[in-house]
């Protein structure tokens, strides 16, 4: 009678702290900024552009230039300023709570595959890291993509546990289905990614019981056809061209967006995508000082297969102390010290992802890390984007390292001495 509550109370907890900090952060960032001035231009343009946005539809400016996926992320939030007026802080807040609600669930998704007492924690690592409490603080459409992904992994989670036990699961999975699909809007890839890791999850799971009931393999076929089905249609709507004020430079990136996407990924492709994102920051009249491995060449498969491991860990970890130059740069810095503690915790994930005992639930998790870090390996060009969407699979490490914590624990209590 009593779990329920406490249950309850915990992620309650987590919640109220997850938002005190992210919401301090958005007024002091408003109010008195203290970081440099390029840690915001990616929130200053979504801001210009959505309120840009809001004065079109109330008649009292020209239709902005529509660039997708952004536009999707700036529509929403100049809806937002028609409500409620050009209310900076406002929209800030409400990214505080798409991150509250992030960590929220990755907390509940630690309890349901892990040890309810331990469980918790990897939503406290998410809550507590300094890059998560900024980024979630600003305002910035990572952070309706990461409530949307780990909301609709959750749901996954929940159906493989109900088709491992051949009952139901269309509600569960008509769930992550919309969530899926409503990320899409935002970033089409990663969305995709969680869908396929459901679906290798399910095959793992007929595979080692040599059996494929009737029932779940329905209910499985149907969730794969509508996310092929409904990704056609998003695909379409999201990148049809919709342009106001002609830019060259912009319509140039979303001519190269589309050819991308609808281009068979090979060696070659990967690295054009990689060598063209390059050249279009320089367009844009951007200098990068921290790009991840610009000289790399990736002209075969055994190339990729090589540069995964090195582009994960630049991706996932740098900078580190004595790896990469801190120059005496303090957000280096912080960041480095930052990269240690998260590089120990994955470690400590990783032995907890060897050691644990796993269902069709934590084959997920772990196909979905294995996605989305392997994507991020490949299509990362600098350092800051990829602090940014390393938050979308370090934190699938961290509910293995709170499942290796009562391990670690057990066996330090019994070392002699």
């Amino acid at each position: 009678m009593t779990l329920a509550p406490m249950k309850d109370r915990s992620l309650l907890h987590l919640g109220l702290a997850a938002f005190a900090l992210r919401a301090v952060l958005a007024w002091l960032t408003e109010s008195h900024p203290i970081f440099p001035s390029y840690y915001f231009n990616d929130s200053r343009l979504y801001d210009s552009i959505a309120w840009e946005f809001a004065q079109y539809w109330s008649g009292l400016g020209p239709k902005p230039t529509w660039m997708p996926p952004y536009a999707v992320y700036q529509c929403l939030l100049g809806a937002f300023y028609s409500l409620v007026g050009h209310q900076v802080l406002a929209a800030k807040l409400l990214n505080a709570l798409l991150g509250t609600a992030t960590a929220v669930l990755i907390g509940g998704l630690g309890r349901r595959l892990f040890d309810r007492s331990w469980g918790t924690a990897a939503g406290w690592a998410f809550a507590l890291m300094p890059s998560c409490i900024f980024f979630n603080s600003q305002i910035h459409k990572d952070n309706i993509i990461l409530a949307l992904a780990f909301g609709a992994l959750s749901l996954l989670a929940s159906a493989s546990d109900r088709l491992a036990e051949d009952q139901p699961a269309l509600g569960p999975l008509a769930g992550a289905a919309a969530l899926l699909l409503a990320g899409t809007l935002f970033r089409l890839p990663v969305m995709m990614v969680l869908a396929a890791a459901f679906a290798l999850a399910q095959g793992l799971q007929w595979l080692r019981t040599r059996r494929v009931p009737t029932r779940a393999g329905l209910q499985v076929a149907l969730f794969l056809a509508v996310m092929i089905g409904g990704r056609q249609a998003v695909f379409q709507l999201a990148f049809a061209p919709h342009s106001g004020q002609s830019d060259a430079v912009l319509d140039r990136i979303q001519a190269s967006s589309v050819e991308i996407r609808s281009t068979p990924i090979t060696p070659h492709s990967l690295s054009e995508f990689r060598n063209s994102r390059q050249e279009e920051t320089a367009r844009l009249g951007r200098t990068v000082q921290t790009l991840i491995l610009p000289e790399a060449k990736l002209d075969s498969w055994l190339d990729i297969a090589l540069f995964l491991p090195r582009g994960f860990f630049y991706a996932a970890f740098m900078p580190l102390p004595g790896l990469y130059p801190i120059d005496g740069n303090l957000g280096r810095l912080g960041a480095a010290v930052e990269n240690a503690a998260a590089l120990l915790l994955a470690l400590l994930g990783l032995w907890g992802a060897v050691a644990v005992r796993k269902s069709s639930s934590h084959w997920v998790v772990l196909f979905s890390f294995c996605g989305l870090a392997g994507l991020s390996a490949l299509v990362e060009i600098d350092l800051g984007s990829a602090a940014r969407h390393k938050l979308q699979y370090l934190p699938l490490l961290f509910l293995f390292a709170a499942a290796a914590l009562p391990r670690l624990r057990d066996r330090c209590l019994r070392r002699p001495g």
